[in-house]
């Protein structure tokens, strides 16, 4: 009907704007733009064609687009709350905290009542590390929506980032309260109710999560270490495996692992997993220091001082490296280097008497050789 509409009168801006609302329904989203685009041409100041044209391109991602198309319609009506709250979801969704935060204020400021405006400002302010400011606006949303969950969940983490354990574990559990079926509100109590040493508490909430939403890598990860602090190393192997199947390219879930195995003794399979968050994350030293862990109990040093030596790389001020480095040396003996790493982790730990005896012990050595 539109299309008849537009070849009757193509100068109208309706009949493309409508046309494109319609598109854009059906999921035909490159002719909808198309639609929208030639509606803001024909009338450059129709609000309504600028607003179509960004859900087209929020529903393709195109973040930085979206933005500047709700800055455009801003241009031609400045005091509209939602324009200022769409352009804020659309600098969030770029990683563009500290505008999204300008964004979502200038909403609040127009429209103090609505508690999604207030949510939205305390998600921006969170991801810049402003906790207690956006504890503010995440307890305003409360108010003004007690059983908003986003609010609720957004607050209980905020509060764990701040150290405040119990204030958090009650706020998620009134968030469980809403939403009892929350796979991230059980997770997030998890990690609260660790932090508090609840750790019988903080299973049963990781394994709730997990039963709830088996397709979290994250909890199976955060379940998996909690038991391999706990000395449950095949139960702990078990969680980080169904870590790694929900999510096969996650390098933590594999060290993770290497780590459960090699409290098993499991060293060649320790070393396999230890490799593989090495593959997937080789500029993490952690990774490295892993891999000589379990290369040491293998007694393979010259594969271990290679993982040293990239350990070095990726950390150059890690004395402990550098002694790991020296011992393998010695054990090679290959004194001289031995004595340049040993001296070398001295340098960068002056106070740490064990570098200071290993240094001094294969001097001795290279002087009576």
């Amino acid at each position: 009907m539109f299309r008849d509409a537009i070849r009757i009168e193509p100068g109208n801006p309706t009949w493309h704007r409508r046309l494109g609302r319609v598109l854009e329904r059906q999921g035909h989203f490159p002719e909808a733009e198309v639609a929208f685009r030639h509606a803001i041409r024909l009338h450059p100041d129709d609000v309504p064609a600028h607003l179509g044209l960004a859900a087209v391109l929020r529903r393709e991602s195109r973040w930085a687009e979206e933005a500047e198309t709700y800055r455009c319609a801003l241009g031609l009506r400045p005091d509209d709350p939602s324009l200022h709250y769409d352009l804020g979801l659309a600098l969030l969704a770029q990683g563009l905290d500290a505008a999204a935060e300008a964004a979502f204020r200038a909403a609040v400021a127009l429209e103090p009542g609505n508690a999604d405006f207030h949510v939205e400002l305390g998600i921006a302010l969170g991801r810049q590390g402003k906790h207690a400011q956006a504890e503010i606006a995440l307890r305003e949303a409360v108010r003004l929506a007690p059983t908003d969950v986003v609010a609720l969940g957004n607050l209980a983490v905020g509060l764990g980032r701040q150290g405040r354990y119990a204030q958090a574990e009650a706020v998620y559990r009134e968030a469980l309260g809403v939403k009892p079926e929350g796979a991230a509100l059980h997770r997030g109590l998890g990690v609260v109710l660790y932090f508090q040493g609840k750790y019988a508490a903080a299973e049963a909430a990781f394994r709730e999560a997990a039963r709830l939403k088996p397709g979290f890598a994250r909890t199976h990860s955060y379940l998996g270490e909690l038991l391999s602090e706990q000395g449950r190393p095949a139960e702990a192997a078990e969680a980080f495996r169904a870590a790694i199947g929900a999510k096969p390219d996650s390098p933590s879930a594999y060290r993770g692992l290497g780590g459960a195995l090699l409290a098993r003794g499991l060293n060649a399979e320790a070393e396999a997993a230890y490799r593989e968050a090495l593959r997937l994350r080789p500029d993490e030293a952690q990774n490295h220091f892993n891999l000589w862990t379990v290369l040491e109990r293998q007694a393979k040093h010259a594969e271990a001082e290679a993982a040293y030596r990239e350990a070095i790389r990726v950390k150059p001020d890690h004395a402990e490296a550098h002694a790991r480095l020296g011992a393998a040396l010695a054990r090679l003996a290959r004194l001289d280097e031995a004595a340049a790493a040993y001296a070398e982790a001295v340098r960068l730990r002056p106070d740490d008497a064990r570098f200071k005896s290993a240094l001094e012990t294969v001097r001795r050595r290279l002087r009576h050789r």
